[in-house]
């Protein structure tokens, strides 16, 4: 006879499975709570600013970070062209083991003797020059030289801000070309299918078929090229940034630009020529070439030093074995060149013919950057028009392609107009899409060209975009 199980085990084994459950559920729930309260990264808890980008862009662009190592290598021709005018202190010390003969007169012939001794000496000296006009020139020159680093560092700044803007916005921009294809693409496969319906009910023809497919398929291929743009966008921007944001922020639809801080070219021109960092690099270079023909003219200049020195040797010689000696000096020392060569009055023509090959790189700079200052400004003032002409463009082709619709379903029109109201509309949006984000990019390229784009143009530009 089999004893019977007691239910109280199998209830207080279910009590047991229930409570684990609980306590699984309970865990899952507080390990879901942190992983929330922890910091996520920037790119996943919002999508990346422009400001973002272009902060991360300083710390993770490889040519950016070249520049900065640039600046910081440059700095130090300061500190090196001013250790020519501080003292010069050095120690040099010494110890030889001497074996050999020494053969000298005597009375009844030469006397030889063997040699072997240890020869010791030390010695600390100090040098501070007093006068010295080539030294004095070289530290101009560093001077110079440092703020050259710091005037091509700053290009390469707002360069980087170009750059990032200009990846930034083709991201942007390809994001709504593939929008506006695929919404084209739809709406010809749609036409494709409803003139195959009307077909099917001898109403149509197979030209209308053949017309929406056709438009279809272009279409397609439309998107697949703007899907590989926006590839390549991603990965440009990524390289700068450092990573692939999740997420960007867009223009609002019926967004406007604002209008240009200087309207008139002149007044654009104006202040390249007084802030562009690149025309002020090289000016730098020109005054630079300057000061190097002063540096090599004081070749013909007497240098003068203050010199102090204490030695302490012990059988330094073969006549002082065994002997120390030690010796404090202090005085000056003159040196005064007379002739060498024809090379300084070489070297002082060469520096000359180098400061007029500056001086034309100087008007060759600057052509270049008031060239760039009328492409932006002209680049930029036209796609403000352009953005007012697609804008009016994108009202009339909807209006059209309402028409359209009204008149297809009054017999009044063909598919075929239905199929290019489509085209027309995205054309235009696609084109007004590409004129917003040039306007932006030529907007700060502008700024760029006249030296005067920084972190407030670049939070202006920033606050343009919706979340």
């Amino acid at each position: 006879m089999r004893a019977a199980i007691p239910h109280e085990g199998i209830d207080s084994r279910g009590r047991f499975v229930r409570m684990a459950a609980r306590l699984l559920q309970w865990l899952i729930l507080v390990a879901t709570l942190g992983a929330i309260s922890l910091p996520l990264p920037a790119a996943a808890q919002s999508s990346l600013r422009l400001v973002d980008a272009w902060q991360a862009a300083r710390q993770s662009d490889p040519e950016f970070r070249a520049a900065r190592h640039a600046l910081e290598a440059g700095l130090q021709d300061l500190p090196i062209a001013r250790a020519g005018l501080l003292p010069a202190i050095s120690l040099s010390s010494s110890a030889s083991k001497i074996r050999g003969d020494r053969v000298a007169p005597g009375a009844n012939g030469p006397v030889e003797q063997d040699l072997d001794y240890l020869s010791r000496s030390t010695s600390l000296s100090l040098r501070q020059p007093i006068y010295n006009r080539e030294a004095m020139a070289r530290y101009e020159l560093g001077e110079l030289q440092a703020e050259y680093s710091r005037a091509t560092f700053a290009a390469a700044e707002q360069d980087l801000v170009v750059r990032v803007a200009s990846a930034y916005f083709d991201v942007l921009l390809a994001q709504d070309v593939i929008a506006l294809s695929e919404a084209q693409l739809r709406a010809y496969e749609d036409q494709a299918r409803r003139a195959q319906r009307m077909m099917d009910r001898g109403e149509g023809t197979r030209t209308e078929i053949a017309d929406a497919q056709a438009r279809a398929a272009m279409a397609r291929a439309e998107l697949i090229s703007a899907q590989d743009k926006l590839t390549v966008a991603r990965q440009t921007l990524a390289a700068m940034v450092g990573g692939l944001p999740t997420a960007l922020p867009v223009l609002a639809e019926g967004w406007a630009p604002p209008p240009l801080q200087r309207t008139a070219l002149e007044a654009w021109l104006d202040t390249a020529r007084d802030s562009s960092p690149v025309i002020g690099a090289q000016r730098l270079s020109v005054e630079g070439a300057e000061r190097e023909i002063k540096r090599v003219r004081a070749g013909h200049y007497p240098r003068l030093d203050f010199i102090a020195s204490v030695s302490d040797s012990k059988s330094d010689s073969v006549t002082t074995i065994d002997q120390r000696t030690r010796q404090r000096a202090i005085g000056l020392q003159l040196n005064v060149p007379i002739y060498a060569g024809g090379g300084v009055e070489a070297q002082a023509l060469k520096a000359v013919y180098n400061r007029e090959r500056e001086l034309a790189r100087l008007d060759a700079q600057t052509d270049r950057v008031l060239l760039d200052v009328r492409r932006n400004y002209l680049g930029t003032t036209n796609a403000w028009a352009r953005i007012e002409a697609y804008q009016a463009a994108v009202d009339a082709a909807a209006v059209v392609q309402r028409g359209v619709e009204v008149g297809v379903q009054a017999g009044l029109r063909s598919p075929s107009d239905v199929l290019e109201a489509a085209r027309l509309v995205y054309v235009a949006q696609r084109d007004l899409a590409s004129s917003r984000f040039e306007y932006l990019v030529g907007r700060l390229k502008l700024q760029a060209a006249a030296g005067i784009l920084g972190d407030e143009e670049v939070r202006s530009v920033d606050r343009m975009l919706g979340p």
